[in-house]
């Protein structure tokens, strides 16, 4: 079926919605030789009165996809970025605050992942490694800093930067189910390694002698996601889109002690595809569910699972409207929608809504660009409500190798 290795595609990985510059039909041409592409992306996210002011990244994604026969395809992602708090105007006393600490440039992790394709498109295997190039040892400010850009509801290009050797299996397989449907199973086991996420010194005040240092050995634990997935036919080039996804997790090391373990997330999606002519129309709404999590009682010195949940449930819509075509290119325009609610110690709540525009262009035979810019505002309720401004931009190039 036409759609088989979309439906593949979507199970093998963790589901994320393309950006609003791909073409969603293009999944089914082929680049026999592969390709380069290099992004460069800034994003701002801006809270009203929170400590950090403004948080910004600039972020430098690069991909090579390589095939290395018809059935085997390598694909190594590594994204550099640079981010930093800005300074915060204080409109009562009219100063700047610096944050001249908070800042992270430097190196992310290096996902390197081959994937072997079935014949004729019933099944696939991916294996992957994380290698960890990625900063690790931030200081206390950096950290802070980080728990910031780790946000869902900011999607920063570069949310973690390193957190040491990860390595991933996975596998999907698709049933056609006459003409008009395409049904998959997939799942996914990934191993978390050890590493230092943070290093620094302190001292109590008032006490004499050296600072303290504080370099902690930290061990996430592992997953493992399973996935089905369904794509029906609606009409000749009108597609339906529904996958579901769940996510257990094992417990957190720290120091070689259990300390905490993360609840169960749980994932529905329903995507519509229609197709007209060389333009296309397409929706994704996702709703994730986040189980409560397990942390160490340092009272009874055992796990204990928390009364409350950290996180509320959670709302996301995506919409790409390829509303011109040309030749080897086209205008964009997208749109986003993200809700979540407070969590039940009443806080993290948050709204943000907003879109843009995207434009794809060749440059020559091999090589074409991109370029896109989305504006969203809203407010977060954590419990106050306060005013939220966000933007996200980027301009990228693609060669074919």
């Amino acid at each position: 079926m036409k759609y088989t290795r979309i439906i593949l595609a979507a199970l093998a990985a963790v589901p994320v919605f393309l950006s609003a510059q791909t073409d969603y039909s293009a999944t089914e041409q082929n680049e026999p030789n592969g390709s380069i592409s290099t992004d460069c992306v800034y994003q701002l996210w801006q809270i009203d009165g929170d400590s950090l002011g403004s948080v910004s990244q600039v972020s430098f994604p690069v991909t090579l996809t390589l095939p290395l026969n018809s059935a085997v395809q390598l694909t190594i992602v590594h994204t550099p970025a640079l981010s930093k708090a800005n300074d915060i105007y204080d409109k009562n006393y009219r100063t700047r605050a610096k944050h001249d600490q908070m800042k992270i440039n430097g190196l992310s992790d290096t996902w390197v992942q081959g994937t072997y394709l079935f014949p004729n498109n019933v099944a696939m295997l991916n294996l992957g490694v994380g290698v960890p190039t990625g900063k690790t040892r931030l200081t206390n400010n950096q950290f802070d800093l980080a728990r910031q850009l780790s946000l869902n509801l900011f999607r920063y290009q570069v949310p973690i930067y390193g957190q040491g050797f990860c390595g991933r299996a996975g596998g999907a397989a698709s049933f056609p189910m006459g003409k008009t449907a395409v049904a998959g199973v997939g799942g996914q086991y990934l191993y978390r390694g050890k590493y230092h996420p943070i290093s620094y010194t302190y001292a109590y005040p008032g006490l004499v002698g050296p600072a303290t240092p504080y370099d902690p050995e930290y061990k996430p634990g592992n997953e493992v996601t399973a996935q089905a997935g369904l794509d029906l036919l609606l009409g000749e080039k009108f597609k339906l889109m529904v996958d579901v996804e769940y996510t257990a997790y094992q417990r957190d090391m720290l120091g070689g002690k259990e300390v905490f373990k993360s609840g169960t997330r749980s994932l529905a999606s329903v995507g519509l595809y229609r197709q007209f002519d060389q333009r296309f129309f397409m929706a994704n709404v996702r709703y994730r569910i986040k189980g409560k999590h397990e942390f160490l009682d340092s009272l009874a010195l055992n796990m204990q699972t928390s009364t409350r949940n950290l996180l509320g449930n959670q709302i996301e819509a995506d919409v790409v409207f390829k509303a011109y075509a040309f030749r080897d290119g086209g205008f964009f325009i997208y749109g986003d929608l993200r809700v979540y609610d407070k969590n039940e110690y009443d806080t993290d709540g948050a709204l943000a809504v907003g879109g843009g525009i995207g434009f794809q262009f060749p440059l020559g035979e091999t090589v074409s660009g991109d370029f896109r810019i989305k504006f969203l505002g809203g407010n977060v309720k954590s419990p106050l409500t306060r005013n939220l401004l966000g933007m996200d931009a980027g301009i990228g190039l693609k060669f074919l190798l």
